[in-house]
């Protein structure tokens, strides 16, 4: 699975014509002229630093006066702009430089520059991975050798859980109600097919591509069957990326939006087919940022009728007027109210484990039972290898359980009666004053625990 942070809209990463020697020497210059003027008066020295990766910008700069005193000065955008144009012009077969070091001089105008094209810009703020992920898809392709460090940065982490197909329990009320999609079954585009099919290996038998889009986020997965029944995922490259993004925006209309998700399944001896869904939500496999819901609304305008309820309330919009109850008493959303409290991953409660006091043995059972006996949440058919001892289990049951204020692993129980390993500290606290019985769950906080791991496991919706 491959998550891709491009936009198809107006904050998309264009990438201005590279810059000949003498285009260059007059967007240079330009930079020169508006610092001149735009300097506070009284200055002698401009000393700037200017740090860039994707469309994320750091700028420092300090001007040395006329009586020896120095300060800050806020850049205007007339120099800021002609100094990203300038960095994306000066790409070549090398990439680009991420920080320029400059300083001019008054009366004299002597400048100097120091492009640094191999290190890594240190940023005061976090630079969102996304950018990292832009910088690369957009500048190094076509066989640029990327650096080792962009390499490392735009490579997202990837929540293990979210590999298995989770469900709710008996008794989860998942909220908000999903309504019926809004789906569309179509031919697949000859653009599109074009450049899907030579990414295939030769004895291919079946194919599936499946595509999420969300503002500027996307995750691609490509599998195909071969003869054997083994199973090969091509690399998805930036030109089937591309027409994916074609068919997106010509695709879109108001009414109805712009597809989110992709389902395109071919076979060797039978027409391909390919379905559009404008209105479930994504179930993503990494986290993504807050402020890719509004993206898609800019990128992509929909009439009010046809913003799905979790897209409006993700994007800060409110409730639609056909949605918004007589009386505002009456708004309650069954997923809304306190965090409950979600014990440690057992992979690191298990390297933690040493210097941590291990249960009485007359303990070990009534624990056991209050983890065993909390509200499932969530389930799933898979399991997972032992940690421990791996001969020991292919399948420790994996799942969730709360009683209202905890939520735990189904592998919390599994191991503290093989292995002794005992709950986190205030949870073991929380278990024992208790009495060692789970509480009934309400089923609105049922739904509040669901939404909570279905926010942490597939990503925030």
């Amino acid at each position: 699975m491959d998550t891709i942070f491009s936009a198809f809209g107006p904050r998309r990463m264009s990438l201005p014509p590279l810059l000949a020697p003498e285009a260059f020497q007059d967007v240079a210059g330009g930079i020169v002229w508006n610092i001149l003027q735009f300097a506070p008066p009284g200055w002698k020295r401009v000393s700037l630093e200017y740090r860039e990766v994707g469309l994320h910008r750091e700028t420092e700069a300090e001007v040395e006066l006329l009586d020896g005193s120095q300060v800050p000065w806020d850049l205007p955008e007339a120099v800021l702009l002609p100094l990203s144009d300038l960095r994306l012009g000066m790409r070549s077969e090398t990439g680009t430089w991420h920080r320029l070091g400059m300083t001019v001089e008054f009366p004299t105008t002597v400048v100097t520059r120091d492009f640094d094209w191999n290190g890594e810009p240190e940023f005061r703020e976090l630079c969102p991975v996304g950018e990292y992920r832009r910088e690369l898809y957009a500048v190094y392709t076509g066989g640029v050798e990327t650096p080792g460090w962009l390499s490392a940065r735009a490579a997202l982490p990837k929540n293990e859980l979210s590999v298995h197909t989770w469900a709710p329990a008996e008794g989860v009320v998942p909220s908000p109600a999903p309504p019926p999609p809004v789906q569309v079954s179509a031919p697949v585009p000859a653009e599109l097919a074009a450049a899907l099919l030579p990414l295939l290996p030769q004895d291919w038998e079946t194919a599936s591509y499946e595509v999420q889009v969300l503002g500027s986020i996307q995750e691609h997965q490509l599998l195909a069957t071969l003869g054997d029944g083994t199973e090969f995922a091509p690399e998805v490259p930036l030109g089937l990326i591309e027409a994916v993004g074609l068919q997106r925006s010509a695709d879109y209309t108001r009414e109805r939006g712009a597809w989110l998700t992709l389902d395109l399944a071919l076979r060797r001896d039978a027409d391909a087919s390919m379905r559009l869904d404008y209105s479930t939500r994504p179930m993503w496999h990494e986290e993504i940022p807050d402020e890719v819901y509004g993206e898609e609304l800019w990128f992509f305008p929909r009439a009010d009728e046809a913003i799905p309820t979790w897209l409006r309330w993700r994007a800060g919009l409110g409730s639609a007027e056909s949605e918004k109850p007589a009386d505002p008493a009456e708004a309650t959303d069954p997923a809304a109210g306190p965090q409950l409290r979600r014990t440690r991953d057992v992979s690191r409660m298990l390297t933690e484990r040493e210097g941590r006091h291990p249960l009485r043995p007359e303990e070990i059972e009534p624990v056991a039972a209050f983890l065993r006996g909390g509200a499932a949440v969530l389930r799933t058919e898979a399991g997972v290898r032992d940690l421990l001892f791996p001969d020991r289990s292919d399948h420790v049951p994996l799942g969730f359980r709360t009683d209202g204020t905890w939520i735990w692993s189904e592998e919390a129980a599994y191991y503290l009666e093989r292995d002794g390993l005992p709950p986190e500290p205030a949870f073991l606290t929380h278990i024992r004053e208790r009495g060692y019985t789970a509480a009934e769950v309400p089923p609105e906080v049922l739904t509040r625990a669901y939404a909570q791991l279905i926010d942490w496991i597939e990503g925030p919706f």
